[in-house]
Protein backbone atom coordinates (compact mmCIF):
# COMPACT_ATOMS: atom_id res chain seq x y z
CA UNK A 1 0.00 0.00 0.00
CA UNK A 2 2.82 2.41 0.94
CA UNK A 3 4.52 1.59 -2.35
CA UNK A 4 1.38 2.50 -4.28
CA UNK A 5 1.07 5.86 -2.51
CA UNK A 6 4.75 6.85 -2.84
CA UNK A 7 4.43 8.54 -6.29
CA UNK A 8 1.46 10.51 -5.03
CA UNK A 9 3.39 11.64 -1.96
CA UNK A 10 6.38 12.68 -4.07
CA UNK A 11 4.07 14.62 -6.39
CA UNK A 12 2.50 16.48 -3.48
CA UNK A 13 5.94 17.36 -2.07
CA UNK A 14 7.15 18.54 -5.46
CA UNK A 15 3.99 20.59 -5.94
CA UNK A 16 4.38 22.17 -2.49
CA UNK A 17 8.06 22.94 -3.14
CA UNK A 18 7.17 24.53 -6.48
CA UNK A 19 4.55 26.72 -4.79
CA UNK A 20 7.09 27.84 -2.18
CA UNK A 21 9.63 28.71 -4.88
CA UNK A 22 7.03 30.66 -6.88
CA UNK A 23 6.00 32.53 -3.72
CA UNK A 24 9.61 33.40 -2.88
CA UNK A 25 10.34 34.54 -6.43
CA UNK A 26 7.21 36.67 -6.42
CA UNK A 27 8.20 38.23 -3.10
CA UNK A 28 11.70 39.01 -4.37
CA UNK A 29 10.28 40.49 -7.58
CA UNK A 30 7.84 42.65 -5.64
CA UNK A 31 10.56 43.85 -3.28
CA UNK A 32 12.89 44.59 -6.20
CA UNK A 33 10.13 46.46 -8.02
CA UNK A 34 9.39 48.53 -4.93
CA UNK A 35 13.10 49.31 -4.55
CA UNK A 36 13.44 50.31 -8.19
CA UNK A 37 10.33 52.50 -7.95
CA UNK A 38 11.70 54.16 -4.82
CA UNK A 39 15.06 54.85 -6.49
CA UNK A 40 13.35 56.15 -9.64
CA UNK A 41 11.15 58.54 -7.64
CA UNK A 42 14.15 59.66 -5.62
CA UNK A 43 16.11 60.54 -8.76
CA UNK A 44 13.35 62.19 -10.80
CA UNK A 45 14.31 65.75 -9.73
CA UNK A 46 17.95 65.03 -10.57
CA UNK A 47 17.10 63.72 -14.02
CA UNK A 48 14.76 66.64 -14.74
CA UNK A 49 17.40 69.14 -13.65
CA UNK A 50 20.06 67.39 -15.75
CA UNK A 51 17.77 67.53 -18.78
CA UNK A 52 17.16 71.24 -18.19
CA UNK A 53 20.89 71.89 -17.84
CA UNK A 54 21.61 70.17 -21.14
CA UNK A 55 18.95 72.36 -22.76
CA UNK A 56 20.77 75.47 -21.57
CA UNK A 57 18.92 76.32 -18.35
CA UNK A 58 21.07 77.56 -15.48
CA UNK A 59 20.88 76.71 -11.78
CA UNK A 60 22.53 78.36 -8.80
CA UNK A 61 25.33 76.56 -6.96
CA UNK A 62 23.05 76.27 -3.95
CA UNK A 63 20.30 74.56 -5.96
CA UNK A 64 22.74 72.18 -7.61
CA UNK A 65 24.29 71.27 -4.26
CA UNK A 66 20.87 70.54 -2.76
CA UNK A 67 19.79 68.42 -5.74
CA UNK A 68 22.95 66.36 -5.52
CA UNK A 69 22.60 65.95 -1.78
CA UNK A 70 18.92 65.00 -1.99
CA UNK A 71 19.68 62.35 -4.58
CA UNK A 72 21.33 60.35 -1.81
CA UNK A 73 24.11 59.32 -4.19
CA UNK A 74 22.78 57.22 -7.03
CA UNK A 75 26.38 56.21 -7.66
CA UNK A 76 26.32 54.38 -4.33
CA UNK A 77 23.40 52.13 -5.28
CA UNK A 78 24.28 48.51 -5.98
CA UNK A 79 22.36 48.52 -9.26
CA UNK A 80 23.62 49.85 -12.56
CA UNK A 81 21.43 52.85 -13.38
CA UNK A 82 22.90 54.66 -16.43
CA UNK A 83 20.38 57.50 -16.54
CA UNK A 84 20.73 58.37 -12.85
CA UNK A 85 24.52 58.15 -12.93
CA UNK A 86 24.79 60.34 -16.01
CA UNK A 87 22.35 62.87 -14.55
CA UNK A 88 24.44 63.16 -11.40
CA UNK A 89 27.56 63.71 -13.48
CA UNK A 90 25.76 66.46 -15.43
CA UNK A 91 24.80 68.18 -12.16
CA UNK A 92 28.27 67.84 -10.67
CA UNK A 93 29.91 69.21 -13.81
CA UNK A 94 27.51 72.17 -13.78
CA UNK A 95 28.32 72.77 -10.11
CA UNK A 96 32.04 72.59 -10.85
CA UNK A 97 31.78 75.13 -13.68
CA UNK A 98 29.64 77.40 -11.50
CA UNK A 99 32.21 77.31 -8.70
CA UNK A 100 35.08 77.94 -11.11
CA UNK A 101 33.17 80.93 -12.51
CA UNK A 102 32.78 82.20 -8.94
CA UNK A 103 36.56 81.99 -8.46
CA UNK A 104 36.55 78.90 -6.27
CA UNK A 105 39.49 76.56 -6.84
CA UNK A 106 38.82 72.83 -7.18
CA UNK A 107 40.84 70.93 -4.60
CA UNK A 108 42.48 67.66 -5.58
CA UNK A 109 40.19 65.50 -3.42
CA UNK A 110 37.06 66.96 -5.03
CA UNK A 111 38.57 66.52 -8.48
CA UNK A 112 39.42 62.87 -7.84
CA UNK A 113 35.94 62.22 -6.43
CA UNK A 114 34.32 63.64 -9.54
CA UNK A 115 36.73 61.75 -11.79
CA UNK A 116 35.86 58.48 -10.04
CA UNK A 117 32.15 59.18 -10.43
CA UNK A 118 32.57 59.62 -14.17
CA UNK A 119 34.51 56.35 -14.33
CA UNK A 120 31.75 54.61 -12.34
CA UNK A 121 29.12 55.93 -14.73
CA UNK A 122 31.17 54.76 -17.72
CA UNK A 123 31.54 51.32 -16.19
CA UNK A 124 27.75 51.16 -16.12
CA UNK A 125 27.35 52.67 -19.60
CA UNK A 126 30.60 52.25 -21.59
CA UNK A 127 29.13 53.55 -24.85
CA UNK A 128 28.02 56.92 -23.45
CA UNK A 129 29.69 59.51 -25.69
CA UNK A 130 28.94 62.38 -23.29
CA UNK A 131 30.72 60.65 -20.39
CA UNK A 132 33.78 59.97 -22.55
CA UNK A 133 33.85 63.64 -23.52
CA UNK A 134 33.63 64.71 -19.88
CA UNK A 135 36.41 62.28 -18.94
CA UNK A 136 38.54 63.86 -21.67
CA UNK A 137 37.75 67.35 -20.41
CA UNK A 138 38.57 66.50 -16.79
CA UNK A 139 41.81 64.78 -17.68
CA UNK A 140 42.99 67.40 -20.18
CA UNK A 141 42.09 70.23 -17.78
CA UNK A 142 44.42 68.79 -15.17
CA UNK A 143 47.21 67.14 -17.18
CA UNK A 144 47.01 68.87 -20.54
CA UNK A 145 46.64 66.95 -23.78
CA UNK A 146 48.10 63.42 -23.52
CA UNK A 147 47.93 60.24 -25.63
CA UNK A 148 45.69 58.75 -22.95
CA UNK A 149 43.04 61.47 -22.88
CA UNK A 150 43.00 61.80 -26.66
CA UNK A 151 41.78 58.19 -26.55
CA UNK A 152 38.89 59.38 -24.37
CA UNK A 153 37.95 61.98 -26.98
CA UNK A 154 38.26 59.37 -29.72
CA UNK A 155 35.89 57.12 -27.77
CA UNK A 156 33.39 59.98 -27.57
CA UNK A 157 33.42 60.45 -31.33
CA UNK A 158 33.28 56.72 -31.94
CA UNK A 159 30.32 56.07 -29.65
CA UNK A 160 28.29 59.19 -30.52
CA UNK A 161 29.26 60.71 -33.87
CA UNK A 162 25.84 62.25 -34.59
CA UNK A 163 24.37 63.21 -31.22
CA UNK A 164 23.63 66.92 -31.56
CA UNK A 165 23.73 68.04 -27.93
CA UNK A 166 26.83 65.92 -27.26
CA UNK A 167 28.48 67.39 -30.37
CA UNK A 168 27.83 70.94 -29.16
CA UNK A 169 29.31 70.15 -25.75
CA UNK A 170 32.25 68.38 -27.40
CA UNK A 171 32.97 71.34 -29.68
CA UNK A 172 33.19 73.67 -26.69
CA UNK A 173 35.60 71.31 -24.94
CA UNK A 174 37.80 70.36 -27.89
CA UNK A 175 37.93 73.52 -30.02
CA UNK A 176 40.44 75.32 -27.74
CA UNK A 177 42.79 72.34 -28.25
CA UNK A 178 42.23 72.10 -32.00
CA UNK A 179 45.80 72.86 -33.08
CA UNK A 180 47.23 70.30 -30.65
CA UNK A 181 44.92 67.41 -31.40
CA UNK A 182 45.96 64.62 -33.78
CA UNK A 183 44.89 65.36 -37.36
CA UNK A 184 41.91 62.99 -37.43
CA UNK A 185 40.54 64.23 -34.11
CA UNK A 186 40.91 67.88 -35.09
CA UNK A 187 39.03 67.11 -38.29
CA UNK A 188 36.33 65.37 -36.24
CA UNK A 189 35.92 68.53 -34.16
CA UNK A 190 35.60 70.68 -37.28
CA UNK A 191 33.12 68.20 -38.77
CA UNK A 192 31.05 68.45 -35.57
CA UNK A 193 31.06 72.23 -35.89
CA UNK A 194 29.91 72.11 -39.53
CA UNK A 195 27.17 69.55 -38.80
CA UNK A 196 25.85 71.74 -36.01
CA UNK A 197 25.96 74.79 -38.26
CA UNK A 198 23.96 72.95 -40.90
CA UNK A 199 21.09 72.50 -38.44
CA UNK A 200 20.50 76.26 -39.00
CA UNK A 201 19.40 76.77 -35.39
CA UNK A 202 22.71 77.37 -33.61
CA UNK A 203 24.20 80.31 -35.51
CA UNK A 204 24.47 82.57 -32.47
CA UNK A 205 25.64 79.82 -30.11
CA UNK A 206 28.37 78.65 -32.48
CA UNK A 207 29.40 82.23 -33.24
CA UNK A 208 29.80 82.83 -29.50
CA UNK A 209 31.96 79.70 -29.20
CA UNK A 210 34.18 80.64 -32.15
CA UNK A 211 34.50 84.25 -30.99
CA UNK A 212 36.45 83.06 -27.94
CA UNK A 213 39.04 81.19 -29.99
CA UNK A 214 42.34 82.56 -31.36
CA UNK A 215 42.55 83.78 -34.92
CA UNK A 216 44.24 80.63 -36.17
CA UNK A 217 41.42 78.38 -34.93
CA UNK A 218 38.83 80.76 -36.34
CA UNK A 219 40.51 80.65 -39.76
CA UNK A 220 40.64 76.82 -39.79
CA UNK A 221 36.98 76.48 -38.90
CA UNK A 222 35.76 79.18 -41.29
CA UNK A 223 37.88 77.76 -44.10
CA UNK A 224 36.02 74.47 -43.70
CA UNK A 225 32.65 76.08 -44.43
CA UNK A 226 33.10 76.07 -48.21
CA UNK A 227 30.99 72.91 -48.52
CA UNK A 228 28.00 74.40 -46.66
CA UNK A 229 25.12 76.12 -48.40
CA UNK A 230 25.53 79.83 -49.10
CA UNK A 231 22.51 80.85 -46.93
CA UNK A 232 24.09 79.01 -44.00
CA UNK A 233 27.39 80.82 -44.50
CA UNK A 234 25.62 84.17 -44.84
CA UNK A 235 23.65 83.68 -41.63
CA UNK A 236 26.74 82.54 -39.77
CA UNK A 237 28.80 85.46 -41.08
CA UNK A 238 26.11 87.82 -39.79
CA UNK A 239 26.14 86.09 -36.37
CA UNK A 240 29.93 86.38 -36.24
CA UNK A 241 29.81 90.10 -37.02
CA UNK A 242 27.29 90.56 -34.21
CA UNK A 243 29.86 88.94 -31.88
CA UNK A 244 32.57 91.30 -33.08
CA UNK A 245 34.41 88.71 -35.18
CA UNK A 246 35.66 90.39 -38.34
CA UNK A 247 36.52 87.57 -40.74
CA UNK A 248 35.91 86.71 -44.37
CA UNK A 249 33.54 83.76 -44.76
CA UNK A 250 34.02 81.94 -48.11
CA UNK A 251 31.55 83.14 -50.72
CA UNK A 252 30.03 85.80 -48.47
CA UNK A 253 30.48 89.42 -49.47
CA UNK A 254 31.96 91.53 -46.73
CA UNK A 255 29.75 94.42 -45.58
CA UNK A 256 30.56 97.91 -46.75
CA UNK A 257 32.78 99.86 -44.39
CA UNK A 258 32.22 103.56 -45.24
CA UNK A 259 34.84 104.61 -42.72
CA UNK A 260 37.60 102.88 -44.76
Amino acid sequence: MDTLNEPSLLYRRAYFLARVIIFLLGSVAAAWGAYQFSVARQNQPVERAASDLLKGRGFSSRTLTKLISDSDGAAAHAICAPSELRSLVVLRIALLKSEIADGKALDNAAYLRLYQQVLAALECSPSDSYLWEILFWLDASRDGLTPQNTKFLRMSFGSGPNEGWVAFSRVQVALPLLDRLPDQLSQNVIDDFVKLLNTQILYNDLAAVLANEPRGVQSRVIGSLKATNLPVRQSFASALRDKGVDVIVPGVQAPDRPWH
